[in-house]
């Protein structure tokens, strides 16, 4: 059996293709935040539930924008496997994990605290 990990992968996308990506991605973000409150954001004012929500669909919409229209076209290349695709979207998820960190950082002031995990 072959192994998946190591078969093609076209990841060709136009212009348009990455715009409505990040824009799909970004307002889900926005309205599962807004929407279902979760991670204590039911605790916060109403209006301040909007732009905090708003706040972290915005993040999103500037990293993937990084990843997709300045990385991307230098990282992948004709060679490009179902495994690097893997290893990419990871690398892109948890870049957004880390620009939430700090934008909750920056709203809430507060620790980061494991004990809550």
């Amino acid at each position: 059996m072959e192994n998946p990990f190591i078969k093609p992968y076209s990841i060709l996308e136009t212009i348009k293709e990455k715009l409505v990506y990040i824009l799909v991605f970004s307002i889900f973000i926005f309205l599962f935040l807004f929407l279902f409150k979760p991670f204590g954001l039911a605790q916060l004012k109403s209006s301040y539930q909007f732009f905090v929500s708003l706040g972290f669909g915005l993040v999103t919409m500037f990293m993937l924008s990084i990843f997709k229209f300045l990385l991307e076209p230098l990282v992948v290349k004709k060679n490009w496997t179902f495994g690097k695709s893997l290893l990419w979207g990871l690398l892109i998820a948890s870049s957004i994990g880390v620009a939430n960190y700090f934008y909750v950082q920056s709203i809430l002031s507060q620790v980061f605290i494991f004990k809550y995990f």
